[in-house]
């Protein structure tokens, strides 16, 4: 379970950066240049901006489906395993109460 809380904090980490500064202002001069987003109107580039945004905010909420998933699998088979080693130690003890019984009973006849 610990290994799928690493993605998690990862995408965390990764959702605070890139919500600090919109997308088109973390490019360099020539990245702005070489995509032609220099001849853009600040309303195309806040479109621009938009688009980016909820193409992030679908990859995380993406992101975090599988997470959820992969968790719900993990805690799954914790929990199985975990019954099965319980239903392991009580059927012990039952056998173990079922000598001791049987042994009780031939030491009376």
């Amino acid at each position: 379970m610990k290994r799928a809380l690493l993605p998690v904090l990862f995408l965390a980490l990764c959702t605070v950066g890139l919500a600090q500064s919109r997308f088109t202002e973390r490019l360099t001069p020539e990245e702005r240049s070489r995509a032609g987003l220099d001849h853009l109107t600040p309303e195309q580039l806040a479109a621009l901006d938009a688009l980016v945004k909820h193409d992030q905010d679908s990859g995380v909420q993406i992101v975090r489906e599988n997470i959820r998933k992969e968790l719900r699998e993990e805690v799954k088979a914790e929990v199985k395993a975990e019954v099965k080693q319980q239903a392991k130690a009580e059927a012990k003890q039952e056998a173990e109460d079922q000598r001791a019984a049987e042994t009780r009973v031939l030491s009376r006849i």
